[in-house]
């Protein structure tokens, strides 16, 4: 969708950047109610991955991977790269299921994102019974609380997903 946009929008010069174990979820830490969030649930290869991008067929040299659980391949110095070369977030797709899983997310996003950046937090209330205490709106409502940003909820997306705009209070 976002490879479809990017065309439709005449915006030629978008990177993108896909973050992911490939292998499927890490072990969570907590009861989630959802069968599917088990260690290893939810699998797509890289090479999976990449077969759906050149599949769509636009964009493909623009797209790149970084493997790895979030702990492990959100590093510091990748985020200093990212800075380095003043990259910075017009969309962020959240898809991380686990609140383990969103918290270093979170983390290494916040220097990258500017006014007007968009995330788009899938499972915002999937699994935990839908608590908003819990789970990845748990780390999202944590990390707002420390953001330099403000967050407008934009869109619903589904009975799930939530999408928000950055800006800042002036």
């Amino acid at each position: 969708m976002a490879l479809t946009e990017t065309r439709r929008h005449c915006l030629h010069h978008m990177k993108f950047h896909a973050f992911d174990s490939f292998e499927g979820l890490p072990p969570p830490q907590a009861e989630t109610g959802v069968v599917e969030w088990t260690e290893g649930g939810l699998c797509t290869s890289e090479d999976g991955f990449w077969n759906l991008i050149k599949e769509h067929g636009i964009y493909v040299d623009q797209c790149r991977t970084t493997k790895g659980f979030y702990q492990n391949s959100l590093t510091t110095e990748l985020q200093q790269d990212y800075l380095a070369r003043e990259a910075k977030i017009a969309l962020a797709t959240i898809d991380c299921d686990l609140y383990e899983s969103a918290v270093p997310v979170f983390s290494f996003i916040e220097p990258l994102l500017q006014e007007g950046s968009q995330l788009y937090i899938d499972d915002y209330f999937a699994g935990y019974k839908g608590s908003p205490a819990q789970g990845v709106s748990r780390a999202f409502d944590e990390f707002r609380s420390r953001s330099r940003f403000e967050y407008e909820a934009h869109m619903q997306v589904g009975w799930w997903g939530r999408s928000f705009i950055a800006y800042l209070q002036k």
